[in-house]
């Protein structure tokens, strides 16, 4: 099974694109999910990237305007196969008080709440 990496994130007009790269070729673009305080995002979309040979993939994100308000908003993109966080990325809006811990403190909550899953899956998985 393949690992997805981010690269090349950027934000213009409201829109989220990143690259993925997966370490080997794909035949079908990867399942990605960009998750917002525990939510599912659904205007999520993944394409063939430049390369043409499975191994480069487009992600396009376009943020919703309810995700954003006053703070920090955490936005974590997970390969839903392999239930693990590949990439995130924050929107800072109004005063900035305390937003990198903010920050920081959100996204250790959604990597714990992944590793628990994970870990719940691999003791069912093993149980007799």
């Amino acid at each position: 099974m393949s690992r997805l990496h981010l690269i090349n994130a950027r934000l213009k007009a409201g829109v989220w694109r990143a690259v993925v790269l997966s370490e080997v070729k794909l035949d079908h673009p990867p399942s990605l999910a960009v998750m917002h305080e525990g939510n599912v995002q659904s205007a999520v979309v993944v394409e063939v990237g430049p390369d043409g040979a499975g191994q480069q993939w487009l992600l396009t994100f376009a943020v919703p305007s309810e995700c954003l308000s006053d703070g920090t908003q955490l936005f974590i993109v997970s390969d839903t196969v392999r239930d693990e966080a590949i990439g995130q990325f924050t929107i800072q809006c109004g005063p900035t008080t305390e937003g990198e811990l903010a920050a920081d403190v959100e996204l250790l909550r959604a990597e714990l709440d992944l590793l628990k899953r994970a870990f719940r899956r691999h003791c069912t998985n093993t149980a007799g």
